[in-house]
């Protein structure tokens, strides 16, 4: 008895000490990182934050100094006062509990009168981006059509006079222009330390790659201080890795994969049957749903049949001419996404590619299949060779490839090029105003680690470079919408006709744009092909992945229940999202 109420007491007193943590977290502190401000003038006080690694550590009390004090005082709770100027300071914080470790922020303190802005004394800033498309981004060159390039010019010219230096975009070596091959270059730069350019232009999905190559500078500090909130909050989303900021990017999201329709092909099939209505009429009369597009596809190849022959016909063994064409794992993913519910749920951490809807979607593409209304090919890209040479009506992609020389160019079908946009149907039990548009990432700036910047003073870092570029974006669109002639509706048209060219597809275009605007868009990795989760290019041949589920049920159909051909795939998207985004 005697043992027994020993032995309680002492895993009472166990319970106790552990309830109460123990007296301090398990952890074991690494490191700490300093953040705040890299410039303060004389007579300004700035507010410096210490963050700890691991967070979870217990102890975060701090001792706060500087490697100056006459040039720069710190209080207990990290506020630094410029006393008078200085090149370089240090700012210092020291664990109290473990004394050992020391984090440290190089600060200029300037004189009062200097400018307010850094001096990157010449510097040039270096923006890499394709040689195809240099003129998408670099406002002085001619082929840069987008309506704020008065407003690009002037934020440009002033923000290199304000930091003293110069911005360029230029070209990646000709062996990186794109894909695989820039990936490579970029994780290669990362093993040698160095970086040739001061900002990548990539797409935001690739992050977590290049994060976990050590290729990439953490902007959310810098974001703090320089980014004003410029960045749409879904593109904050999506430019993250891990809780921290890789991205940098301006302005509003928009729609990303997208269907598109061939108007050339589409008028010579409505010379044969003139009930066949353009898809964008039958989106804008409410009518565009799963059924309504399986029965538009079916009149579609009927009229393919009536004009070319055995060569439009379903299931025809010369057949030749499809009503789609492309990828069916994108056919499945943007048929899933106007129901609101997000493939991968970034908020509540949840894979949503087994509910009714999703499942109606995967129907709705085998079906395709099924009726020799979808061509067998699984090209993407630039490479559906039916859609490239006239012989299908729909395809999907990416919004940028439209007119896009290394895509869809202007001249693809001859002098009288021209697409038609449809938003993607939705499930037949959707209403037409419970719509909700999913958007995806983006292609954005990102910082590589090892730039040498030694060479131009003390303020020339990465901190002041990225503001530099942030300071012109923000004068960008300050010019941009405050400029009288600006008239948002008129932009908008005018966006529309870019990427639209009919009436209807335009209204339909400005009318999903109204939609995003009106809080009815939301984030979906899953809607970019090449994603952080689950690409939806590769691997056809095993279902753990979207491209293999969605081809093994809705093409080859060698599974016949969609929750079978996703059964394994769930645990391995859920682990992803987990990763990437918890």
């Amino acid at each position: 008895m005697k043992k027994f109420v020993t032995l309680m007491f002492v895993m009472i007193f166990a319970l106790v000490l552990v309830g109460c943590g123990g007296g301090g977290s398990s952890s074991t502190l690494t490191g700490i990182q300093v953040s705040g401000k890299g410039t303060i003038k004389v007579g300004e006080t700035v507010k410096y934050t210490a963050t700890f690694n691991p967070a979870d550590y217990a102890d975060k009390t701090v001792n706060w100094s500087t490697s100056d004090e006459a040039a720069l005082a710190i209080d207990a709770e990290g506020n630094a006062t410029g006393k008078e100027a200085k090149s370089s300071v240090y700012i210092y914080v020291d664990s109290v509990a473990v004394p050992s470790v020391r984090g440290q922020k190089k600060v200029v303190v300037k004189d009062s009168s200097s400018s307010s802005y850094p001096d990157l004394q010449g510097y040039n800033i270096k923006i890499a981006q394709a040689e195809t498309a240099l003129h998408e981004m670099d406002p002085f060159l001619d082929r840069y059509n987008s309506a704020d390039k008065q407003a690009r010019q002037q934020a440009w010219e002033e923000v290199e006079e304000l930091f003293n230096c110069t911005i360029d975009v230029v070209a990646y070596p000709s062996s990186a222009e794109w894909g695989p091959s820039r990936w490579a270059y970029i994780e290669s730069q990362a093993q040698q330390n160095t970086a040739d350019y001061d900002f990548y232009t990539i797409p935001d999905s690739q992050i977590p790659r290049f994060v976990e190559a050590g290729a990439l500078l953490s902007l959310e500090d810098f974001y703090v201080l320089h980014g004003n909130n410029m960045m749409d909050p879904s593109f904050v989303t999506s430019g993250s890795y891990q809780g921290k900021l890789y991205s940098m990017i301006a302005g509003d999201n928009n729609i990303y994969a997208v269907m598109y329709y061939c108007l050339p092909l589409l008028e010579i099939l409505q010379q044969r049957d003139a009930t066949l209505k353009e898809p964008a009429e039958i989106f804008l009369e409410g009518n565009w749903t799963f059924e309504t597009f399986e029965a538009y596809c079916k009149q579609v190849q009927d009229a393919m049949a009536a004009e070319f022959g055995e060569a439009g016909t379903a299931g025809s063994d010369a057949q030749e001419y499809w009503a789609v064409s492309g990828c069916d794992a994108y056919w499945g993913v943007g048929l899933s996404s106007t129901d609101g519910e997000p493939l991968a749920d970034t908020t509540n951490m949840v894979i949503n590619i087994d509910t009714p809807h999703k499942k109606a979607a995967a129907d709705t593409v085998k079906n395709l299949y099924q009726n020799n209304y979808a061509a067998g090919a699984q090209n993407v890209d630039g490479a559906v060779t039916q859609w490239n040479d006239m012989k299908a009506l729909f395809n999907t992609g990416d919004l940028w490839f439209v007119n896009n020389d290394s895509r869809w160019s202007s001249t693809l079908w001859g002098e009288d090029t021209r697409y038609g946009y449809v938003p993607w149907p939705r499930a037949n039990d959707v209403k037409f105003e419970d719509i909700k548009i999913a958007m995806g990432g983006t292609a954005t700036w990102a910082m590589p680690i090892g730039r040498d910047y030694s060479q131009y003073g003390d303020e020339c870092n990465a901190e002041n470079i990225y503001w530099a570029v942030a300071e012109m974006l923000q004068r960008t669109e300050k010019y941009y919408t405050t400029d009288p002639s600006y008239d948002p509706d008129i932009a908008l048209e005018t966006l529309a006709k870019k990427f639209a060219h009919s009436e209807a597809s335009a209204q339909a275009y400005i009318y999903v744009q109204n939609l995003i605007k009106a809080g009815k868009g939301y984030f979906d990795p899953l809607v970019v092909p090449d994603n952080s989760i689950g690409s939806l290019y590769t691997n056809s041949e095993t279902r753990l992945t979207i491209k293999g589920a969605v081809t093994q049920y809705c093409y080859t159909k060698a599974v016949d229940d969609w929750q079978a051909a996703i059964a394994n795939l769930l645990p391995v998207l859920q682990e992803s999202l987990r990763k990437a985004y918890s």
